[in-house]
């Protein structure tokens, strides 16, 4: 938890400052500093063969991922625009419980920041 309020401090610390410098570029195609958010939700299901001293066993077993990402994009002239995003996922994995094998479950979650410069090439 800490990791994530260390990365939103640190990307409203930098965005900020460039967001008040930027202009106004009628020739950049983003014209002026944007903001945007999305989110991306996939899942997978499948079997798992577990084989040991010549038996063996299969489970069900089942995973989900979200991620949570907040982007930016800040024109510098007619030319460049810096780019940058900060996003947060989990992941959240499920093996059924069988007459031979337990059941498990595991969570994860991550951070990640992105940075990134486009240039457009003139008319």
């Amino acid at each position: 938890m800490k990791t994530m309020y260390v990365a939103i401090v640190s990307g409203l610390v930098l965005w900020l400052p460039a967001v008040a410098v930027a202009g106004d570029y009628p020739g950049n195609p983003d014209q002026r500093a944007s903001i945007g958010v999305s989110l991306g939700l996939a899942s997978d299901s499948g079997d798992v063969t577990v084989t040991s001293g010549g038996l063996s066993a299969k489970q069900d077993v089942s995973a989900g991922f979200a991620e949570l990402e907040f982007d930016t994009r800040i024109p510098v002239s007619n030319n460049w625009t810096l780019s940058g995003a900060l996003s947060f996922s989990g992941v959240n994995v499920e093996a059924d419980e069988t007459a031979a094998l337990p059941g498990a479950e595991q969570q994860t979650g991550g951070v990640g920041i992105r940075v990134g410069a486009r240039y457009y090439f003139g008319k």
